[in-house]
C-alpha cells in the first residue's frame, strides 16, 4: 500500500522529458515513474511502457499520466520492474483495441486507472503475478470485454456458476442481463474457491442477493465492492477471501441481511464500512 500512496504526490524536480523508440514521455528518473507524454506528440497512436528509459527501470505510471487520451489505439505494457498503475492511468482511453496484459511484477492499480477503456477486449494477468490491491472502479465502463459463458437459470434470473469453457479466469465481470433476463442473484457455491479470479467488477443494476458461500475462497481477491442494489449477503459469502483489504458499499445501498461469517476469514481486511 505504500507503494501505491506515493503516487498522491509527485516532486517534479527530477522530471525530464526523454525520447525512446516511440514516444517521449515524462519522466521522474528518482522515483521511476512515467508522469505522462511530451508536448511533441501529445496524441499517439500507440504506447509502448518500456522496460528502461534513460537507464532507470519504469517502476510506475503516475496519476492521470495519459486520462483522456483518446488517440491511443495500441498499449503494450513491456516494463518488467512496473509496480504501481496509478490513478485514472489510462482513464477514458476510449478507442484502446488491443488485449490489456498487466505484468507479473505489477503489485497496485490504482482506482479507475482503466475507467471507460470501452474496446479493450480482454485483460490478462502475467502469472505468477504480484498483484494485492486493484482500485475502485479500476475497470468500469470496459464494455467490450469479452464476456465470461455463466451458467444461468433464466427464469429466475441467478448466476450458479461459470462454464466449462473457461473455469479458471482471471477476471470476472458481473452483467447487468444474460439473454435478455436481468441478473438478480449469485447462486449458492457459484464462484467457491475460484482462486484464480483476481479482478471482480458487478456491473449489474438490479442484483440483489449474493447466496452462501458465493465467493468464499476466491483468494486472488484484493477489493471487493458491493452494489447499491444489493440487499442480501449469504452465509459465508466471501469467506476465505484472505487477500481482499477493503470492501465497500456502493450508496444509496440496500443491504438489509448479512449472513453469518459473510466476510469472515478476511486475514488482510483493513476496511469495511457496513451500511446502516
Amino acid at each position: 500500500m505504500k507503494l501505491f500512496a506515493q503516487f498522491s504526490v509527485l516532486f517534479f524536480l527530477s522530471v525530464i522529458s526523454i525520447q525512446t523508440s516511440a514516444q517521449t514521455f515524462y519522466f521522474d528518473s528518482t522515483s521511476g515513474i512515467i508522469t505522462g507524454l511530451d508536448s511533441s506528440n501529445p496524441t499517439p497512436t500507440s504506447v509502448t511502457i518500456p522496460d528502461v528509459i534513460g537507464g532507470v527501470s519504469v517502476k510506475g505510471i503516475g496519476n492521470y499520466a495519459f486520462d483522456g487520451k483518446t488517440s491511443i489505439t495500441s498499449l503494450v505494457i513491456s516494463a518488467t520492474a512496473l509496480e504501481c498503475i496509478g490513478k485514472y492511468a489510462f482513464r477514458g482511453c476510449s478507442i484502446i483495441n488491443t488485449a490489456l496484459t498487466i505484468p507479473a511484477s505489477v503489485i497496485s492499480i490504482g482506482d479507475y486507472a482503466f475507467q471507460n477503456c470501452s474496446h479493450v477486449p480482454m485483460i490478462n494477468y502475467i502469472t505468477p503475478n504480484s498483484l494485492s490491491y486493484i482500485g475502485q472502479g479500476a475497470f468500469d465502463g470496459m464494455s467490450a470485454l469479452q464476456p465470461l459463458i455463466f451458467s444461468f437459470n433464466s427464469a429466475t434470473g441467478v448466476i450458479t456458476g461459470l462454464d466449462i469453457s473457461n473455469p479458471n479466469p482471471t477476471s470476472v465481470i458481473i452483467p447487468d442481463e444474460i439473454g435478455g433476463v436481468k441478473v438478480r442473484g449469485i447462486g449458492k457455491d457459484a464462484f467457491n474457491g475460484k482462486s484464480s479470479i483476481l479482478s471482480l467488477v458487478f456491473n449489474t443494476t438490479v442484483l440483489d442477493s449474493i447466496g452462501m458461500s458465493s465467493f468464499r475462497g476466491c483468494a486472488g481477491l484484493t477489493s471487493i465492492t458491493i452494489p447499491a442494489s444489493v440487499s442480501k449477503v449469504g452465509f459465508w459469502a466471501f469467506k476465505d477471501c484472505s487477500n481482499a483489504t477493503a470492501v465497500s458499499f456502493t450508496a444509496p445501498s440496500s443491504l438489509t441481511y448479512i449472513g453469518q461469517g459473510g466476510f469472515e476469514a478476511m486475514s488482510k481486511l483493513t476496511s469495511i464500512a457496513i451500511p446502516n
